[in-house]
């Protein structure tokens, strides 16, 4: 598995981006069959007007898989929001649309560490 990744950071905003290359030429681990090639990668826009320090921000993210086995393709784009309660707590709010599947998915929650 190889793939270049990068980072453009221009506050308040950064943009993280991987590709990814995989070869499997015995991908199910049991007998010997055909190989399997793999490749993805996604893209992240991440807008932080308070900087790492802000209290809110907001994330769009593209993920893309592409393999010769179509029970291993997915491809979404979602897009969320961020507001940091307290150090250790976080509300989220996040659409994600899946385009293999034509669906979509609404996530709200908290997120905390202790």
């Amino acid at each position: 598995m190889a793939g270049p990744d990068a980072t453009v950071s221009l506050e308040p905003c950064e943009l993280n981006v991987q590709a990814v290359y995989r070869e499997d030429d015995n991908p199910s681990y049991f007998a010997e069959g055909p190989g399997t090639v793999t490749r993805g990668g996604f893209a992240e826009l991440v807008y932080a007007p308070g900087g790492d320090k802000g209290k809110w921000f907001a994330v769009a993210l593209y993920n893309i898989v592409r393999s010769d086995d179509d029970a291993l393709k997915y491809e979404t784009a979602t897009l969320s929001g961020h507001y940091a309660f307290a150090r250790n707590v976080r509300f989220i709010g996040e659409y994600t649309y899946d385009s293999v599947l034509k669906a979509n998915r609404f996530t709200v929650g908290v997120v905390t560490a202790f």
